[in-house]
Order: C-alpha cells, then structure tokens, then sequence
C-alpha cells in the first residue's frame, strides 16, 4: 500500500488504494493524518470484500465445502437427484443435516434440510444390506468429509478411486464421484478466492468406461412386448414405446406436453441435457402420439402433460415388466439405445445426431453399433460369392480318439502320419515310405533349397554334396606370435 504523498503544485495530501481485481481510488485530504485515516479504512474494507468464501479452505471441512456447492450448482444441474446422493456422503461424514430439493408448483426448486426418517424394517435391512456391500468405500467418504479441504492431497483422492474400484464399482461410477469433486474445488478456486488452494483430483488416474452394448433378439422382444400388454398402468406400454421409437430420454419424456409437439411438422420441442431441442419425430412416434391425444379422457383434458406418471413409477413399472420378459440386464435407458441401433442401420452420423439431440457427431456414433446379425449376413454373403481353395482341417485321427502332440503318439500307440487313409502317394491309402522317411524333416522344409529330394518311392531323399571351401591358411604374425597372440583372418583371439 502506498503511502499518502504530496502532489506538485496543488495543496494538502493525497492517498490512493487498489482492490485486487486492479480497480484504484484515490482521495484529497488537507492534512496527512486524514488521508492516512482514509486509507487504512479503505483498504480494510476491500480486504474485507475480497475475503475468501468460509473462510478459506483452511477453515472449513468437504462436507460443508459440497453443501455451498449444491447450493450453487448443483440445484440447477438436469441431473441434480443422482448428485445430491452422492454429496450427501459427505456431508452425512461432517455431522451435518443431509440436503433435499422441493419443486414448488411453478417448477421452481429449493434446497432444504433433510429430516432422517424412521424406514419401516424392510427397507431399513435392504438398505444395510447394500451399504454393507460398499463398507469401505463409505468409511472412506464420511472420513474425507470430515476432514478440512487444505488437508486433501492428491494421493487421498487416488485411495479413492482405488477403494472404489476394489468394491466393484465400475469405472463409470468412480469417474462421477472424481468429476463431481473435480469441479467443486475448481469452482472454490476460481469464484470464491481460494487461489492458492491447488485441486486435488488433478492427474488422478482414472480407468475407461465400458460403454453398455445391449441387443434383443425377436424372441426377447416378443416377451418385452408380452409383458408390456399386461401392465396395469395404460400409459406404460406407450411410454416404452415412444422411447425406441423417439429416442428420447425417461426425463423427455415425462416433462413432455401437448403444447411442445407438431405432430403435422413431426417435431418435438424437448428440454434435454439442460437446453431445448427440436427433434423430428419418426412416424411410428407420431402414430403412437396421435393415439394417445385421442384415447384421452375428459378429466385429464386440461392436463397438457403427455404422460403423467412419475420417475418413481416408472421405474417401480419397469422393474416388473422386465422380471416376468426374463430380461433383467435390460434397463429402462437402454430403450434409447435400442432405438437408436435400429435407425442408425439407414441414418447416418449427422442425421441420428439430431434425432438424439447429441450436440457433436461424435457422441451419436456411439449409438451407431450395427448389430451382430446383419455382420454375420453380410459376411455369409461373402462367402458365398467367393470360394476358399482350402480344405476343411482335420480335427481328429482314423479310429476316432483326438489328434495328440507328435511327442505322445509313441506312449500311446497312436499311428503316425504316413499311417493315415489320405497319405498314399496315389490315393489309395498304402503308407508312403517316402513320406515316413521325410517326416522328421517336415519342420526344415521351409529351409531347405527347392531341389528334387528323391528319385522313386523307394529311395531315401539324396541330399546335394556340400560344396569344398578351402580353409584360410592361419600363419601369426611375427611381432604378435612374440605376444602370445594368433591373428585370424575374421578377428583376435588370445590363447
């Protein structure tokens, strides 16, 4: 801070200060005691200002880190359920009161308290009985939840991923819980003045994702389509439906209206992955839309919502459905997946991009997997149009035992080679001496010089003479026989 200074030609005392974003002020004052005054009051409230959000990273814990957190972003993220799970970890480790959001009746959300309630015995045993199956992972996590974020390095997030990992969790699951931790410590170093703060989860090694390949057969879809007709709900067997043929997500689907769809233009106006798309709708979605707008009742007329169901029952539906179809690795999102496989064999990248709504081509190409069927047919149809020149190979001996190493056919009394039916020299099955005679020599074939090896059947194979190359005569040399050393023609060697 500089101090109060004079300036020429004018009378009285000048002082000056400078926030840190590089804004300055500067004030006159008659006397340097009032200008000092000023300064220290000045600068005192702009350190004041620019104070570090809590305290700083040294007097706060993670968990109370991640609670202003989903207060800030968190709240107005499309997928802010399944995050405020995970934070509740957390902040569940640091003695706080676990976080809720309510949506009022215009849409809009707040963050709340959560009050633990008593679940009946049931549900309590099942929900042990799934954290058991993580118990280290969890221990893990209230324990860095308790901790002050300056006291988080770099190698607890790497024991992180790690315990992770060893309690099965997959690499997609690890990956979120590093991302979502990630970009809280980025968004406290760069918003709430914790610059000398450094983040802890970079250059965590993290392991790839396995993207999720699902294909039904005609007989699975028949029992998926079996299971769906008998459904309580009426409006379920549409929503699965509409979500192959739309390629929309659960989410889309259920905030889906009548006032967003044109079902002549054949577009749909969805909110998706936090912005608004228009997506062209196939016709087999328009039909299926068209017969719900006219199979609705008079009651549910001033309802603009296409489905109303909640996220809670359709997955309480799917998981029925899907136990009596006998398919219990398929999800509800694989929907998508399956819909977006079937178009992709017509559609190219740029046009099933915007059918999914996808921003860059490159995520619609994960979609884009034909399926193992039309591989195999066209593959089929190659093998028809050309012809291999090779023969079948023989998987096993004459009298029917499986073929053994050449080392064990004498232990087992098998016969060799020459012995069997096809050997013959002519066909007709009589062993072949010139055959049995070569056949320790079958693995140097390919490096023997392309010569005649024989000249009837009954000969041995007549090697060609090794022509004579003169040896070097080997004289030393006089000053190095003196030495006690012999020179060669290709090098030295010391007796």
């Amino acid at each position: 801070m500089r101090r109060p200074f004079q300036i020429a030609g004018r009378a009285g005392w000048s002082a000056e200060v400078e926030s840190k974003d590089g804004r300055s002020q500067r004030r006159h004052f008659p006397t340097r005691d009032k200008a000092s005054a000023w300064q220290h009051e000045a600068q005192a409230a702009i350190d004041a200002e620019f104070l570090p959000a809590l305290g700083g990273p040294a007097a706060v814990t993670l968990g109370r880190m991640l609670v202003e957190y989903a207060g800030l972003y968190t709240i107005n993220k499309g997928g802010w359920n399944a995050e405020l799970t995970r934070l509740n970890h957390y902040i569940r480790g640091a003695n706080l009161k676990p976080l809720r959001v309510e949506i009022d009746g215009d849409g809009k959300r707040r963050l709340l308290d959560c009050q633990e309630k008593l679940l009946p015995k049931g549900f309590a045993a099942h929900r042990d009985q799934r954290l058991s199956q993580r118990e280290r992972t969890y221990a893990l996590i209230a324990k860095l939840g308790a901790r002050t974020v300056a006291r988080i390095t770099a190698r607890d997030m790497q024991e992180l991923a790690s315990t992770m990992r060893s309690d099965a969790l997959s690499e997609s699951t690890i990956q979120k819980e590093i991302a979502v931790l990630k970009h809280a410590f980025n968004e406290a170093i760069r918003v709430w003045g914790w610059a000398l703060l450094r983040n802890p989860c970079v250059g965590i090694r993290l392991g790839r994702s396995e993207q999720r390949f699902v294909t039904l057969s005609q007989e699975d879809q028949q029992r998926l389509a079996t299971a769906l007709s008998g459904c309580d709900n009426p409006q379920f067997w549409p929503l699965c439906e509409l979500a192959i043929a739309s390629m929309l997500r659960r989410g889309s689907l259920l905030q889906l209206s009548w006032s967003q769809i044109d079902l002549d233009a054949g577009i749909a106006h969805v909110w998706t992955k936090g912005r608004t798309s228009n997506v062209p709708l196939s016709p087999r979605a328009i039909a299926i839309l068209r017969q719900l707008k006219d199979q609705r009742d008079a009651p549910r007329s001033a309802d603009d919502r296409v489905f109303s169901m909640s996220a809670n029952g359709v997955n309480m539906a799917w998981e029925g459905v899907r136990k009596k179809a006998a398919l219990p690795h398929l999800q509800f999102r694989d929907l998508r997946h399956l819909g977006a496989t079937f178009y992709a064999r017509v559609l190219n990248a740029h046009e099933l991009r915007q059918a999914l709504a996808h921003r860059t081509t490159a995520m619609a190409e994960v979609y884009v997997n034909i399926a193992r069927s039309d591989v195999s047919l066209a593959l089929a149809r190659a093998e028809e149009q050309l012809t291999c020149p090779r023969p079948m190979p023989r998987s096993q001996l004459p009298n029917g035992l499986k073929k053994l190493p050449r080392s064990r056919r004498s232990d087992a009394d098998l016969p060799s080679s020459a012995a069997w039916p096809d050997a013959g020299a002519d066909g007709s099955g009589q062993p072949c001496v010139a055959s049995a005679a070569l056949e320790p020599l079958l693995p140097l074939l390919p490096l023997l010089p392309l010569v005649p090896m024989m000249q009837s059947a009954d000969a041995a194979p007549s090697m060609p003479a090794r022509p004579n190359i003169s040896q070097p005569e080997i004289t030393p040399h006089p000053q190095r026989a003196a030495n006690n050393v012999i020179a060669f023609p290709f090098g030295r060697q010391r007796r």
